[in-house]
């Protein structure tokens, strides 16, 4: 071999040396494993974890891309999954999301998305009363203030987080007064407080109280177990302001990798959407024309009520010392 050659072998080493000492430690690692850490997406849920576990399983099997789940609110998620969009809403305040392109990823109803693009709604609870099959229990969520009622119903504490984005949807729609008023003439009327809709559906199941409001999804479990209640859909009909639909939301983080939109994907498709209304889960999906979990109405039936979500953040600021006097916390 040449001298010439031996010289220009020994130029090119030197010129990948010093690029290769130059790059980033994470821009050496091999392409099989820089691959695998890419098809890596971080998911933040407190959606029930029975419910989460089957979904990313299924996902993770028909994608390759592993979900790590993650119990840290903070930078290190590419996603959330929130069990209502109020948290959505103040992450989207602060910044902290990137656009989902809800055009072409969210095939639901507009009123349970971000008109801006930043949440999806996936699925749905419906804030319903449930009743034991032998008591009589009003049709309308007023109507624990009725006399006839006395000291038949019970409430989940107004400020847990299953129970407060109701209890600011009530009060958007009878005015701060009027839902104030209420509240206090329900309690008079011997309306006792529960710690969680799941503990309230159970007291209804035992002969505890005669009926409560409570979530669908627990009152679908209840029957599974073998409860005997009876499902009430409140304020239908023409007068009324319909049943409180809140949605179970997905949210992308700032900077996220693009497979956080993978997922988002999944949810909204058939067999994501038919997963959230199995056992587990129990949700009701929102994409139409799949079927919810069995023993509730398709919403398509349903006078649902009518609420802007991106509201209920500053409501909750504002009646929550109200509710905290009310509940004695």
């Amino acid at each position: 071999m040449s001298k010439e050659t031996l010289l220009k072998i020994l130029g090119v080493l030197i010129v990948v040396a010093l690029v290769w000492f130059g790059l980033p430690e994470e821009k050496k690692a091999k392409p099989g494993k820089k691959s695998r850490e890419r098809k890596t997406i971080r998911l933040y849920a407190d959606e029930k974890r029975g419910c989460v576990e089957p979904l990313i399983r299924a996902f993770e099997k028909k994608s390759g891309i592993r979900v790590a789940v993650t119990d840290r609110l903070d930078k290190e998620a590419d996603l959330y999954w929130f069990t209502n969009p109020v948290r959505a809403e103040l992450l989207k305040r602060k910044k902290r999301l990137t656009s989902l392109a809800l055009s072409n990823r969210c095939p639901v109803a507009p009123a349970f998305r971000d008109p801006d693009g930043y949440w999806c709604g996936v699925a749905a609870r419906l804030r319903l009363i449930v009743a034991d099959v032998n008591t009589t229990a009003p049709k309308s969520v007023l109507g624990y203030a009725d006399a006839a009622f006395r000291q038949k119903g019970a409430m989940t504490l107004p400020l847990r987080e299953e129970a407060s984005p109701f209890m600011a949807a009530l009060f958007e729609k009878l005015g701060a007064e009027r839902a104030e008023a209420f509240l206090k003439a329900a309690l008079r009327n011997g309306t006792a407080f529960v710690p969680s809709d799941g503990e309230g559906v159970d007291l209804v199941v035992k002969g505890g109280v005669g009926f409560v409001t409570a979530a669908s999804d627990e009152a679908v479990a209840a029957r599974r177990r073998g409860g005997q209640v009876r499902i009430i859909y409140p304020d239908q009909g023409r007068e009324g302001m319909g049943v409180f639909l809140l949605p179970s939301v997905v949210a992308a983080a700032s900077g996220a990798s693009r497979f956080a939109r993978d997922f988002v994907d999944f949810l909204l498709s058939e067999k994501g959407q038919g997963l959230l209304a199995k056992e587990g889960c129990d949700l009701i999906p929102l994409r139409s024309g799949i079927k919810g979990p069995d023993g509730i109405a398709s919403l398509t039936t349903l006078k649902v009520m009518d609420i802007d979500y991106s509201r209920l953040p500053d409501t909750l600021r504002a009646i929550g010392p109200s509710l905290r006097e009310l509940a004695g916390e």
